[in-house]
């Protein structure tokens, strides 16, 4: 069978970027070279199914087999998740679009010592600390507001008199 090894690169690029990993770090977990994930995301045809893949699913968070499925066209086994490119569900990527520009995130995806459960419980502390910040900022807001209507209601009064 022919794999489409455009489609693999691409996906295997799309999960190492979503986490923001260079290639070395994503080498360093998958415990490949270097060149090994080069070739993989450099639209390599490859002779035959290389047997550092699983590493590089492994280190990914794909389940055995997310590759192999994505260069035969098929949809990836249950478990990984949801990529533009693969469809699939990817537990180790931001939770949605506005973590991509959260400095904080940013800085936890970029560290090496973090393992994937890890990454996600900090994650999940994080956007609760900062969901409690942003309601009792919208408290304050709505306060702040009825202090304002009820001055402008009482110099409305005083005025009419």
């Amino acid at each position: 069978m022919a794999y489409d090894w455009n489609r693999v690169a691409a996906a295997v690029k799309d999960a190492r970027t979503r986490r923001h990993w260079t290639q070395l770090d994503l080498a360093e977990r998958a415990g490949v070279d270097l060149s090994t994930v080069k070739n993989l995301e450099g639209r390599h045809d490859f002779v035959r199914w290389p047997k550092t893949l699983g590493a590089v699913e492994a280190a990914l968070g794909k389940p055995e087999g997310w590759a192999r499925a994505i260069a035969e066209g098929r949809t990836p086994p249950a478990g990984s998740s949801s990529s533009p490119l693969t469809g699939a569900v990817d537990p180790g990527a931001p939770a949605d679009d506005d973590d991509a520009d959260d400095p904080f995130i940013q800085e936890l995806n970029r560290m090496r010592s973090v393992t994937p459960e890890g990454r996600e419980a900090v994650i999940r502390a994080y956007k609760a600390e900062k969901a409690r910040e942003e309601e009792q900022r919208r408290r304050d807001d709505a306060e702040r507001e009825e202090r304002f209507r009820q001055i402008a209601e009482q110099l409305r009064i005083e005025q009419a008199s």
